[in-house]
């Protein structure tokens, strides 16, 4: 199931975003359009969770003080409502917001990678983006069947060094060069 989950979010997601590069945006230089993709990708991704949360946190209400009757809602999903919600730590939640920070530089990243494939037409980035997005996506699938023997903290650790290693690649090679006889920035 992993490997599918992985392997479907990467396919549709990069595959919208090439579609999307190429039908909806402009040839213009630089990287401020993929740049900007990522950061909005990754805050929708931001808005739809915190809607999610949301939600989760309402009908939690609900069923704590005896009004959730009207949803009619299974005793397994109110069993696992509660349980989320009373399982939730000032860590989980800052882990949480951790999550989305590594996911905005890994939306940018991948934002990169297929600008680059339609800028300069080389599919073989839109590949390396599906990879890329692919790895980064099944250590997540396998956590959550509990296949991967690590925490919650080991599991963000690496992701948060890996987003790093991604941050320092795409200062070295996305940021704008230096014109003839100007220092580099």
């Amino acid at each position: 199931m992993a490997v599918y989950a992985a392997l479907a979010a990467a396919l549709f997601e990069e595959t919208g975003r090439l579609l999307a590069m190429k039908g909806l945006t402009k040839a213009v230089a630089g990287n401020g359009t993929p740049v900007a993709y990522g950061i909005g990708h990754a805050g929708a991704e931001c808005v739809f969770i915190a809607v999610n949360i949301g939600i989760i946190a309402v009908i939690g209400y609900l069923i704590a003080t005896g009004q959730a009757q009207s949803l009619n809602l299974s005793a397994d999903t109110t069993k696992a409502i509660t349980d989320s919600l009373t399982g939730a730590t000032l860590v989980t939640s800052l882990f949480g917001g951790l999550e989305r920070v590594v996911a905005f530089v890994f939306q940018v990243a991948f934002s990169l990678l297929v600008w680059h494939a339609v800028s300069a037409r080389r599919i073989g980035f839109y590949w390396l983006a599906v990879a890329f997005h692919f790895l980064v996506d099944f250590p997540a699938g396998l956590a959550q069947q509990k296949l991967l023997p690590l925490t919650i903290a080991e599991i963000e650790a690496g992701y948060a060094l890996l987003a790093v290693i991604v941050l320092a690649g795409m200062w070295a090679f996305a940021r704008p060069k230096a014109a003839a006889g100007e220092p580099a920035a």
